[in-house]
């Protein structure tokens, strides 16, 4: 009878370690990520700009700074296709650690380029070379990790494990942040233009060498086997083009508004509120740690309401305070900005953090890693990238355009949420009783 071995499987789910090192592991392998892609954008008016592109200056620079740093966003769906493929034929560990290792290195070389006083305009391009390098690692790097700690948690705890690996991009941020403005703080202006803002970029270098050590722990012997690969996984995620277009629709609102918030609202109110740089970034601080904690309670909610609600919970949310959002900030009053940022933050961060479980379930385990690294980078080259220009017109088009985009993309996310299947899992003792009720012949006939 097919009861007992049932009954055997049903117990070895329920038996898998509950996770207790699962959250702290994906806090930190994301947050050592995330720090370094969020060097580029937080780095870019202190750092890119001066160093990279003097020949412009000041706030053009600046502005040809963040379009640079948007260029990673372009590189990573190809680097989802070549880790996606490599962590599907050959395995998650190796496409994970040599995409960290392809990251750890480009960081490196940043923080070791000579500036554009040095060698001119080969500089920036330079530059853009390596973000690109980078970006391909980034688009290896994200399913690694999330499928390493997803597959690996409980069901029942998959969405909160999940949403520890998205706090991590707040909680990158956040580092990243304090990182430049440390270096700033600590160094007189001639030390930081000689050598004092490498110190970040090498410091990200070292930060990623700490997470392959992570990466490399023992595996848990009662962690579920890799499954067999598909012999062409990204073939095998094509035939399904709706599913994974909905699916990179998932994170159009969460992408869109982050980045509006974090980078867009800062250098808006620096060129034209004519406000301090260090309010802003408090208020982007402020943010970026709501948007910690709403990551980590929209995982747990995913896994008592189901991923889809709290997808569409944060969407609509996002919606609904995108006009709101730029009438408190055209205030200029830095305490309502600060507001408006962390209201925005937590909106975003709520659907985002549901979503590395509900992509981890949503794809065929043959193909899983090609799946969910396309979906998500597509997602975010899309509206993270569209974010970027949206950044880059603020002066022109915050009074409506910049809200309407941000309207646009939450109710693309909330079609794409109703379009897909939710994908919960049910409780161990539903599938016991579903199991056992087939094994033994229950079923009606």
């Amino acid at each position: 009878m097919a009861g007992p071995r049932v009954e055997q499987q049903v117990d070895a789910v329920t038996r898998r370690p509950t996770g207790r090192g699962l959250p702290a592991a994906g806090l930190l392998l994301s947050t050592a990520t995330w720090y370094t892609l969020f060097l580029f954008a937080s780095g870019a008016p202190a750092i890119l700009g001066p160093l990279f592109f003097t020949r412009y200056g000041g706030a053009t620079g600046n502005l040809f700074a963040l379009a640079t740093a948007g260029v990673a966003f372009l590189a990573r769906p190809i680097g989802a296709l070549i880790f996606g493929r490599l962590g599907d034929t050959v395995g998650r560990r190796p496409a994970l650690l040599s995409s960290l290792a392809l990251a750890g290195t480009s960081i490196v070389l940043i923080g070791a380029l000579p500036v554009a006083d040095s060698i001119g305009s080969l500089a920036p391009l330079l530059l853009v070379a390596l973000m690109l390098v980078h970006g391909v690692a980034i688009g290896g790097i994200w399913s690694g990790m999330a499928l390493s700690l997803t597959e690996a948690a409980p069901p029942r705890r998959r969405g909160l494990v999940g949403g520890f690996v998205q706090g991590g991009v707040s909680c990158g941020a956040i580092l990243a942040n304090v990182a430049i403005y440390a270096a700033i703080s600590a160094f007189d202006e001639e030390t930081f233009e000689s050598w004092g803002w490498r110190v970040p970029f090498l410091a990200g270098g070292v930060l990623l060498a700490a997470v392959v050590v992570i990466a490399l722990r023992p595996r848990d012997p009662n962690q579920q086997p890799e499954p067999v690969a598909h012999p062409r996984p990204i073939l095998h995620v094509l035939r399904r083009p709706g599913r994974l277009l909905l699916a990179a629709g998932l994170l159009f609102a969460a992408n869109a508004a982050f980045y509006v918030t974090i980078t867009g609202t800062v250098e808006y109110g620096v060129t034209e509120l004519r406000l301090a740089r260090a309010d802003l970034v408090g208020g982007a601080f402020v943010a970026a740690v709501v948007g910690v904690l709403g990551a980590l309670g929209g995982g747990a909610l995913a896994d008592r309401m189901g991923r889809r609600p709290v997808v569409i919970l944060g969407a609509v949310a996002t919606g609904l305070w995108a006009f709101p959002f730029f009438w408190l900030v055209n205030t200029a009053a830095v305490e309502l900005i600060t507001f408006a940022m962390a209201v925005s933050g937590l909106a975003s961060a709520l659907g985002y953090g549901a979503v590395a479980a509900y992509l981890t379930e949503l794809f065929d385990r043959r193909s899983r890693y090609t799946g969910t690294a396309l979906a998500y980078h597509l997602g975010a080259a899309v509206a993270g990238g569209a974010a970027q220009v949206a950044v880059l017109k603020l002066p022109t088009y915050v009074e409506s355009g910049v809200s309407w985009f941000l309207i646009g993309a939450a109710t693309l996310t909330v079609l794409c949420a109703l379009a897909l299947p939710e994908t919960k899992p049910r409780s161990a003792e539903q599938q016991r009783y579903a199991r056992l009720k087939e094994g033994s012949g229950g079923g009606r006939g």
